[in-house]
């Protein structure tokens, strides 16, 4: 879903990473409003290509995946702005954002060894709140935190889009996955 539109459009999708990503480093939670609702553009943008990708809608049309990336941006354009009504919601939610970064490579480095279907879901649900609750009440420093680091990885991975060799997650988890370590040093990102 996400990576086919990534691989379809890596400059403009690398430039665009880039670009949030120096944003959030430098001015994530200076203004932290307008950050929430980048964040929620984003959230609800990658909601609208999965529904894009896996719904039958009409793909012959190019200004299709235009569309839907419009309402999705739209959207969270919507959301957010009533969100950011409320101070402890952004908050709360850019820590969960890290509890789902924190969940995800958790799973990726640690659980991933444990065959079950359920354990991704279940690191979620608690990597999530706790995260979430934990960036309500240390509110600041973990902001700050939080931004520096979505920051960071948005430049990084907007540069391995023009780079190349760099794998995108769902190649890693699909490799560690099938126990196929030596092949993790060997992935290349093929974009054509």
């Amino acid at each position: 879903m996400l990576t086919k539109f990534i691989e379809q459009y890596k400059e403009i999708v690398g430039l665009g990473l880039m670009i949030f990503g120096l944003f959030m480093l430098v001015f994530g939670n200076k203004f932290l409003k307008v950050t929430f609702v980048l964040i929620m553009i984003i959230g609800t943008t990658s909601v609208a290509l999965y529904f894009y990708y896996y719904f039958p809608i009409d793909k012959s049309k190019n200004y299709s995946l235009y569309i839907t990336l419009g309402i999705g941006a739209i959207i969270g354009l919507i959301i957010g702005y009533f969100l950011i009504k409320i101070t402890a919601i952004i908050y709360f939610a850019i820590g969960g954002y890290l509890g789902y970064c924190l969940g995800t490579m958790l799973y990726a480095v640690i659980f991933i060894r444990i065959n079950n279907t359920w354990m991704y879901p279940v690191i979620l649900v608690i990597c999530i709140p706790i995260c979430g609750y934990v960036s309500y009440k240390l509110s600041k420093h973990l902001i700050i935190i939080t931004t520096s680091l979505i920051g960071a990885y948005s430049i990084v991975r907007g540069a391995s889009l023009y780079i190349g060799h760099f794998p995108n997650e769902p190649v890693i988890f699909e490799l560690i996955n099938n126990h196929e370590w030596d092949q993790l040093k060997l992935v290349k990102i093929k974009i054509k």
